[in-house]
């Protein structure tokens, strides 16, 4: 009588493991990374900083990492996941020239190559320049950023600024 066999445990047992590893498996939470977020809005050329991050945890493998620190390309809005398409590393000052704080126009970012012309009413003189960096800080001018420029023109670019004859011309993006 087959019903009356004795039942074979290890069997059971095997089934039982076998559901739980399922599950387990299945239900097991994935593992998590702190990724950055823009705590609030951010302009494009600012700089990362910690008190404009805000770190959350994703899925691992959902975004790529993104550098801790850089300039970012472009406008983030608050609460926008941070990715490497919109990080930058700020381009630096080429050998032998020299950097100054000037008024570029609105939505000027690092990398951008700029003309500078010195002595707008008299002979004007153009100025290869290298945008640096980008600084929060805007005037009726515009806003404030580090310029690079050859040594040779630190001067005359330096007495157009004092003598307000300096205008900025902004070039392509790289």
């Amino acid at each position: 009588m087959f019903w009356l066999a004795r039942p074979n445990h290890l069997r059971t047992l095997a089934a039982v493991g076998l559901v739980l590893a399922s599950l387990y498996f299945e239900l097991r939470p994935a593992g998590t990374v702190p990724h950055p977020y823009a705590a609030t809005a951010l302009a494009a050329g600012s700089e990362m900083s910690g008190a404009a991050l805000e770190w959350r945890p994703i899925p691992r493998g959902l975004l790529s990492p993104v550098p801790a620190s850089g300039i970012l390309l472009v406008d983030v809005a608050a609460g926008e996941p941070l990715t490497t398409s919109l990080v930058g590393e700020a381009p630096p000052i080429p050998q032998g020239w020299w950097s100054l704080a000037l008024p570029v126009p609105e939505g000027s970012v690092p990398g951008r190559e700029v003309r500078l012309v010195v002595g707008a009413r008299d002979s004007p003189r153009v100025v290869p320049g290298l945008l640096v960096r980008v600084f929060e800080q805007t005037t009726i001018e515009g806003t404030t950023a580090l310029v690079a420029i050859p040594e040779a023109e630190a001067g005359p670019v330096a007495a157009a600024v004092a003598d307000g004859t300096l205008t900025v011309l902004l070039g392509s993006a790289w």
